[in-house]
């Protein structure tokens, strides 16, 4: 039988409550972690920028530089022509700190440029910074988020009574990631056919590369026989039929993952590799190369037309599977908050329906064990009333022995009582009249006496 919902969730009530809290603790770091992204491109952006003025500025200083160098070297010129003395010379040492107006306005750019590009290069390293503190909060609240869907699973995962938009919203959910797996299994299914029709362009590529180098020594020892080159041409179409069959079979493999790949043509140097030997001349066996390299150039355009087509379709198929996912974390998100919102509710009534009831023996007030189970009737508990219990506080107490004293009652406030503590009472006679005082039958003596 299954618990009552109140009390499954009073049970993880504290599970719940620090779910929530280490959750609240990094949730911003979702929407900080977007807007970084967009501050961190602009960054960039602006660095590239800072760069090109910081190179034209360098560019202008070197030409101010020149253009003062060469002003100075005309001035120099001049200057020792006119005079040749040491006081000449001394002008000449001090020509060489002539610094023009634009060389000087040139160098004060510099400088801001480089000021500039260095402090944007530090506010990007920083931000770059921050993007990896704010991932790993990213990472961790997502954690967090499984961890509190996987607890609410637990309580709510099924029909509940009660609540019929929260079973609504599960089914909606349900049906969510269902159209997200599919689609995400069909993506899988594209890229892994596109990495197949990728490396089977490179192979088909290498393979043709092969068959080139045949023909090129095919057409050598045509004009000029060689045991060295024969032995290069027959490497070079082992090498390319080796690697048709890798094609062949990379293609046939893309197929089963995705029919509307167009197979390839029969490539002849798949069936056999030429030879000498079964030519009948030089110029036969070169055309069969040359045949043989026609048709892996068309099969290598054909494969890169395919992939083409591949890329086109595997971003169409990866923009459903984003679209899709946002839909499924949307109604994530709704579901959460509206199971967090049941959850909180209803452990709140529990609270509210579980008072704490009072011992009736001891008057101590105490936390019922089971708070779903109803307390007694209110008749079970003896309360006895204050009038009665005051109406029979005990008088006096005298027990008439001379051998022991009046012993007052603790019960008594009466402190102005008409015996005295220290005198014996003696009775003269049953019958005796005492008005104030309540006669109690006296012992019986001992006998003998």
């Amino acid at each position: 039988m299954s618990l009552p919902l109140g009390k499954v969730i009073a049970e993880y009530e504290p599970r719940h409550t620090e779910l929530v809290h280490a959750i609240s603790d990094v949730e911003y770091a979702s929407e900080a972690l977007t807007a970084l992204y967009s501050k961190i491109a602009e960054l960039q952006t602006q660095v590239q920028a800072a760069k090109a003025r910081f190179k034209k500025a360098s560019e202008r200083v070197k030409k101010r530089e020149k253009q003062a160098e060469d002003s100075e070297k005309s001035f120099k010129f001049s200057f020792l022509r006119r005079s040749n003395t040491t006081k000449g010379k001394e002008k000449q040492n001090a020509g060489t700190q002539i610094q023009t107006p634009a060389y000087l306005e040139a160098v004060q750019e510099e400088s801001k440029e480089r000021n500039r590009q260095t402090e944007l290069e530090e506010a990007l390293a920083s931000a770059q910074n921050e993007r990896a503190t704010l991932q790993e909060k990213v990472k961790e609240c997502d954690a967090l988020k499984i961890k509190l869907d996987a607890l609410y699973d637990l309580i709510f995962n099924g029909p509940t009574p009660g609540f019929p938009e929260e079973d609504q919203l599960e089914q909606q959910v349900s049906a969510a990631k269902a159209v997200y797996d599919r689609v995400h299994a069909n993506f899988n299914t594209e890229k892994q056919a596109y990495a197949n029709i990728y490396r089977a362009e490179k192979i088909i590529g290498e393979c043709r590369y092969k068959l080139k180098d045949a023909l090129q020594c095919a057409s050598t020892v045509m004009f000029a026989s060689g045991h060295s080159v024969q032995e290069k041409e027959t490497a070079c179409l082992e090498s390319a039929h080796d690697l048709a069959l890798q094609v062949m079979s990379i293609i046939q493999e893309a197929r089963r993952l995705s029919p509307d790949i167009r197979p390839l043509e029969n490539l002849s140097i798949i069936q056999e590799v030429p030879s000498r030997a079964e030519s009948g001349s030089a110029d036969d066996f070169y055309a069969k190369l040359k045949s043989a390299s026609s048709e892996v150039s068309r099969a290598r355009t054909q494969l890169s037309t395919e992939r083409t087509n591949y890329a086109g379709r595997a971003a169409v198929t990866k923009s459903v599977v984003e679209g899709a996912e946002q839909t499924l974390a949307q109604y994530k998100d709704e579901l959460r908050s509206l199971r967090k919102g049941i959850f909180e509710n209803v452990a709140e009534k529990s609270r509210q329906q579980s008072p704490l009831r009072t011992n009736g023996m001891h008057g101590i007030q105490e936390d019922d064990e089971d708070h779903y189970i109803e307390a007694p009737p209110p008749s079970y508990d003896y309360e006895p009333s204050s009038t009665f219990v005051s109406t029979l506080s005990p008088s006096t107490l005298i027990i008439p022995n001379k051998f022991v004293r009046q012993l007052p009652t603790p019960y008594s406030d009466d402190t102005s009582s008409p015996v005295s503590s220290s005198s014996h009472i003696w009775p003269a006679s049953p019958a005796s009249p005492t008005a104030s005082i309540r006669r109690i039958r006296p012992l019986p003596r001992p006998p003998g006496t």
